[in-house]
């Protein structure tokens, strides 16, 4: 059974919600699962505990956690407040750590727990802050869960064209379209790192995905890029490329990077 939840009370007969899409539920139910959909606020402890409690009692053993909730408030840091802060940080870095309170101990036939994290939490983004700030506490979340022995991975996204936060930008921040990836890259990485990655240790925890355009020279500050030295491209044209990697260290100049073709 796979459980698709929905934020802040979000009407699920609402008619553009691509959760409650038929032709997405028809698609997963063609694989041979069952889809259920529900109302779960991830930034409060209670109604993450309870959902659980309901897909063990209904459903069976939990065997797999993606948390890809995400939510911005941007404004340059003199202008946040306690309020913009918390409204990125609950659902991203509050519900990462709820679901992983109440299944530590509850869920032994748990085989995965992907954290959709972002490329913010490695090179920043301007107005921010708050958003690369809970970003990075995922980070840090699947890396100690490795270490206990937990399964843990953290992925960090670039913009994804079309959906989610992307497609909701006005369209005067637009994203470049090279500095995003497709729908397809994101189902090609997904089913690498459940099904090619197994950390074995708390830096491999953690993989970014960074699509050409930031590895054109000059489209990162000069101390970012160079980190990315060995990988950049010189100006447009060819196939895109993105790459997966492994982020050994706890500090930027301990990087190294591993990359395969998606």
């Amino acid at each position: 059974c796979i459980q698709l939840l929905q934020q802040f009370g979000a009407d699920l007969n609402q008619g553009d919600n691509w959760i409650q899409s038929p032709v997405f539920i028809a698609a997963v139910q063609g694989l041979g699962a069952k889809v259920v959909l529900e109302r779960c606020d991830t930034g409060v402890e209670t109604e993450v505990a309870a959902m659980l409690e309901r897909v063990r009692s209904q459903y069976g053993p939990l065997r797999a956690v993606v948390h890809a909730a995400g939510v911005v408030s941007d404004a340059t840091l003199t202008n946040q407040d306690a309020a913009s802060m918390r409204r990125v940080w609950g659902p991203k870095a509050d519900g990462a750590w709820f679901l992983h309170k109440h299944s530590k101990t509850n869920d032994e036939e748990l085989g995965a727990f992907i954290l959709y994290s972002s490329v913010a939490s490695l090179f920043g983004n301007v107005g921010q802050a708050n958003y690369s700030a809970a970003n990075a506490y995922l980070d840090e979340l699947a890396r100690w869960r490795v270490g206990e022995g937990l399964p843990g991975a953290s992925i960090q996204w670039p913009a994804v064209s079309g959906v989610g936060m992307a497609a909701a930008m006005d369209e005067a921040v637009q994203i470049d379209g090279k500095l995003s990836v497709g729908v397809g890259t994101v189902k090609q990485v997904v089913a690498q790192v459940v099904r090619s990655i197994k950390p074995t240790s708390a830096e491999s925890a953690v993989q970014g995905v960074v699509p050409r355009g930031l590895l054109e020279e000059g489209a990162l500050p000069r101390t970012v890029a160079s980190l990315l030295q060995s990988v950049q491209v010189c100006g447009a044209g060819g196939r895109a490329l993105v790459g997966v990697g492994v982020w050994a260290g706890w500090t930027f100049d301990a990087c190294a990077m591993r990359w395969f073709a998606v």
